[in-house]
């Protein structure tokens, strides 16, 4: 009897250890699944610090008016800048003579150069540089915007496994470069035009 009575204390102390191991495992759980949030919401904001550091955000701003961009020498900016100005509402002019503001690009400049190097003394990283100078007249030929000059650039790390790939990279951080700068004229001119 008493063999029995000790084994029934046993079991019972057994039962409340399990208890005490399930309760634990339960706040263990709970504990991962926070660490699991945490986790996403890290990764999320991960996702978006490259958005946030190329100076991206949402347009804030409305423009109205006909606006006619050009620049002989930076076509593909040229385009960028009147997808901007599209999106910011103002209208398109196909000659200077039709619009109330004219956009002059000129000097665009792009530029490649190592910044870091392997231990064994080749390119590890390459900076991508981006440039251009702009000015904005009116109508009647009066400087809105005298001559400014904006820049935008990039660094990419060289995978010399995978050289095909890494100049796709530098292709398309170009791309990201002249949406950059685009941008830029255009809250450069919004800022002036809705201060007219």
């Amino acid at each position: 009897m008493m063999q029995w009575a000790q084994t029934k204390d046993m079991g019972e102390a057994m039962l409340a250890s399990e208890g005490t191991v399930a309760a634990r495992s339960r706040r263990f759980r709970a504990g991962l699944g926070m660490a699991r949030l945490a986790g996403r919401l890290a990764m999320a904001l991960l996702a978006l610090a490259p958005l946030m550091a190329c100076g991206f955000q949402l347009r804030a701003w409305q423009l109205d008016g006909v606006f006619h961009v050009e620049g002989e020498d930076a076509p593909a900016l040229v385009r960028a800048v009147q997808r901007g100005l599209r999106e910011s509402g103002a209208a398109s002019a196909g000659d200077a003579d039709d619009a109330d503001i004219v956009v002059r690009l000129a000097d665009e400049r792009e530029a490649r150069r190592g910044v870091s190097l392997t231990p064994g003394g080749r390119v590890a990283e390459y900076e991508v540089s981006l440039q251009v100078s702009f000015v904005a007249e009116a109508a009647n030929g009066e400087a809105i915007i005298p001559r400014r000059v904006v820049r935008a650039e990039r660094v990419y790390s060289l995978d010399v496994n995978n050289l095909v790939g890494s100049r796709e990279e530098e292709a398309l951080i170009r791309e990201e470069l002249r949406r950059e700068l685009a941008e830029r004229i255009v809250r450069n001119l919004a800022a002036v035009a809705n201060a007219r």
